[in-house]
């Protein structure tokens, strides 16, 4: 089974204001307006991907410019994208409502990350455009992307599995290495996703086990009170929670928190969910001082 796994990364420029919820840009136009019988606003790309197991696995970044104006035709560039950044130049024409939809890609083409903002283009003014790059495919995540903490002995440190795109999810599970030499396993607390909506929601079956350098985790909807198997469920503009692991300190250093490619993600009948074969997971850093 074919299976797609990277690193987790930011992708950036020096004009973002802030790290989003996932993945933050900015595209920065200096307000040039360039001459000759169309003049249009000279947009200048800088984009850079933080990480560089990210960059290697995203291998094409295409920026569509739609305006609102439908007399306007969309414009749609495959931008330069070298050594993980962009540093590219376009031209576009000002209009009341412009908008920038980012998509990274993949080698074989396949879009791994898409997000959009809408802006008022003026010449001779400077755009800044901050765009959150969503998941677009079915993929199980370690979160925060970064983080570094000083931790006592007695103190912990969270992350959390999320899952994106996924139709009719029944029960998953998972295992997620790390450094035994700088973390050991703490705890875990089941998330609200696979419990549906309404209080107190669906009981779950769950299972879990820190063995050697990886914690298990396997989650399952139970049947309800009528006996009736209950269906999946699906997630929508937001990421479902399935879990949240705590970590305490052991040593000083940086641990990689790694979804194994066994990973599985289950409908109603116990068959893989739409779009497994694809299924992409995506770790995270936690450095410990």
């Amino acid at each position: 089974m074919m299976r797609r796994v990277f690193r987790n990364g930011l992708m950036r420029c020096t004009f973002c204001i802030a790290a989003a919820l996932l993945t933050c840009v900015a595209i920065v136009g200096c307000g040039d307006t360039p001459t000759g019988p169309d003049p249009g606003v000279a947009l200048k790309l800088n984009i850079a991907l933080e990480t560089p197991a990210l960059a290697s696995r995203v291998r094409v970044v295409t920026l569509t410019v739609r305006y609102a104006n439908s007399l306007v035709p969309d414009r749609i560039d495959t931008l330069r994208f070298v050594d993980g950044e962009v540093r590219d130049t376009i031209s576009i024409v000002p209009a009341d409502s412009v908008l920038f939809i980012l998509r990274a890609l993949d080698q074989g083409g396949v879009l791994l990350y898409e997000g959009s903002a809408a802006r008022h283009v003026v010449p001779g003014s400077r755009l800044e455009v901050s765009i959150l790059l969503r998941p677009a495919v079915l993929m199980l995540r370690v979160g925060p992307m970064f983080q570094t903490t000083t931790l006592s002995t007695e103190n912990l440190v969270g992350v959390y599995i999320d899952v994106y795109n996924v139709d009719s999810l029944f029960g998953a599970a998972f295992r997620v290495r790390y450094d035994t030499t700088i973390l050991r396993f703490a705890g875990a607390t089941g998330g609200d996703f696979l419990r549906g909506t309404g209080s107190p929601g669906l009981p779950l079956l769950e299972f879990v086990k820190d063995t050697l350098d990886f914690v298990a985790y396997s989650v399952s909807r139970m049947r309800e009170p009528s006996g009736a198997v209950p269906p999946g469920v699906s997630t929508d503009t937001l990421p479902g929670r399935l879990v949240s692991f705590t970590f305490a300190k052991v040593g000083a250093g940086t641990s990689e928190l790694t979804l194994d490619a066994t990973a599985v993600l289950q409908d109603r009948y116990g068959k893989p969910v739409t779009g497994h074969q694809a299924l992409v997971l995506e770790s995270a850093t936690v450095r410990v001082e």
